[in-house]
């Protein structure tokens, strides 16, 4: 894909969490019943590396497209007695500080620095990942036992970009840690195939794209009510997923289905070094 395709997709993707912020973190309340999963391959990871107690020392975790942090507050509800070194990343301002207010309620109002909560519990970065896979520039994370990358994979154009972040977020794990990461399969139910909106409108007179430089199952998808607000959105089908798989430079130790109203809208994979 080109970089200046890249660069449109990127962009329209940022003008549509500036818009939709608010009323997305709204909609998204709730944990994940995949989460558990998640929680359940990270305990067993922590018993393995002999934590005496488990947690005694802090637990790194980098949430990659964090949003509101709602998984951080699921993470600190199911492990109470681990103590969590969280770090926040996410493309857009208004969503980070919807987290650090959610998390100062929940943390019984720790007090906030300006990068926020303090070391001992989270912080939070705004990072545009897109600019900076396609520049080939380091991205400043610290070394973490568990990183997540929930509801962000769709939002990457180019299946190499794509690719680029897996491997590089398997450089920031520290030796036993998880990468656990989700691919939205909106392709295959009614109720998302009808938020597919026209794409040669958008492509060719707002973002001056030739649609022919559009990767296989790339999707423009609509927003609630609002008809000026749409996303760029790529369905990972199973044979990219097992080319994903494949190119990862890490172990696959588990692989499910689950969330949404069919409880299988996303696909995980969770990998171990």
């Amino acid at each position: 894909m080109k970089s200046t395709t890249i660069q449109a997709l990127n962009q329209l993707n940022q003008t549509f969490y500036q818009q939709v912020a608010s009323s997305f973190s709204q909609t998204r309340q709730s944990s994940w019943s995949g989460w558990k999963r998640v929680i359940q391959n990270f305990t067993q990871t922590m018993k393995e590396k002999q934590l005496q107690p488990v947690g005694a020392s802090l637990t790194t975790v980098v949430d990659v497209a964090s949003g509101n942090s709602r998984f951080y507050q699921f993470l600190i509800t199911q492990l109470p007695k681990v103590k969590f070194d969280y770090s926040a990343v996410d493309a857009n301002r208004q969503l980070l500080e919807i987290a650090k207010t959610n998390l100062r309620q929940q943390l019984n109002h720790q007090q906030i620095r300006e990068t926020g909560l303090s070391s001992s519990s989270a912080t939070f970065k705004q990072l545009d990942l897109t600019n900076l896979l396609m520049d080939k520039k380091p991205i400043d994370l610290p070394q973490a036992d568990l990183i997540v990358v929930f509801g962000l994979m769709h939002h990457l154009p180019s299946f190499n970009l794509r690719q680029r972040l897996l491997n590089e977020l398997a450089c920031k794990l520290q030796p036993g840690g998880l990468l656990a990461v989700t691919f939205w399969k909106f392709l295959e139910f009614p109720r998302l195939r009808k938020k597919i909106i026209n794409a040669d409108k958008i492509a060719q007179s707002e973002l001056a794209i030739n649609l022919n430089d559009l990767e296989e199952n790339d999707y423009f998808l609509g927003w609630q009510q609002n008809k000026t607000a749409y996303r760029y959105c790529h369905y990972s089908n199973d044979r990219e997923i097992e080319k994903v798989i494949k190119l990862t430079p890490l172990k696959l130790i588990d692989r499910y289905r689950a969330d949404g109203r069919e409880r299988v809208a996303n696909q995980y994979l969770i990998f171990k070094k």
